[in-house]
């Protein structure tokens, strides 16, 4: 009978630990402007915690000498990102980011943005002055269901090979993205054809980073 109790309550025991929240796990974010950009978003050093990344939405981190995004994984809810004029070269981290809508890397010395093609939900994608040859990963998203209707994309001053150029711009613009890039050392914008006006009416509107 003893033998019964403890098999039966076993699985009860169980199933109460796995519904219990984990809790907050201390986050340890080594490059001092990527740290400083969350303190002055109100999450100071001793404030880091897997919970408290989890819940910010909006980050500025424009201009802070950012080499590494190591940690910022963990602001998984985040929706505008802004991490224009730093030094970052591996944007790895920001794969895990599946909800951001608005992502700003212009100025940095990014080259590979592989880790972009599944960040279905963007709509507005600030890439200018990087290292960017191949925008495979652009096509890759659009193909998995991302970047609706009137998203932007601006390339201005990257080295845009051709398969970018002839292939990667065209499908994107086709499928509805407008694009700015840099051609012959001029910028130059493609748009998708404009639809009918009672489609326009239902699409939604983008807003750029104020």
């Amino acid at each position: 009978m003893k033998m019964f109790i403890v098999l039966t309550m076993a699985p009860i025991f169980f199933l109460a630990c796995a519904g219990q929240k984990p809790l907050p796990q201390p986050v340890s974010i080594a490059d001092p402007g990527l740290a400083s950009a969350l303190a002055a978003a109100g999450l100071p050093a001793d404030q880091l915690t897997t919970t408290a990344l989890h819940r910010l939405q909006r980050l500025d981190a424009s201009g802070r000498n950012i080499g590494s995004l190591s940690g910022i994984e963990y602001c998984s809810e985040l929706i505008e990102l802004d991490l224009s004029n730093n030094n970052i070269e591996d944007i790895g981290p920001l794969a895990a980011l599946r909800g951001l809508a608005i992502l700003n890397l212009s100025s940095n010395r990014i080259s590979d943005i592989g880790p972009l093609s599944r960040l279905y939900r963007l709509n507005l994608l600030y890439l200018q002055a990087n290292r960017i040859s191949d925008i495979s990963a652009l096509s890759l998203n659009m193909d998995g269901g991302g970047f609706p209707p009137q998203s932007w994309i601006h390339l201005e001053q990257n080295p845009l090979g051709d398969k970018a150029m002839n292939v990667d711009i065209p499908y994107l613009v086709t499928e509805g993205v407008t694009i700015t890039f840099t051609k012959n050392n001029m910028q130059t914008t493609r748009r998708p054809v404009r639809p009918s006006v009672a489609m326009d009416s239902r699409l939604p509107q983008w807003r750029p980073l104020p």
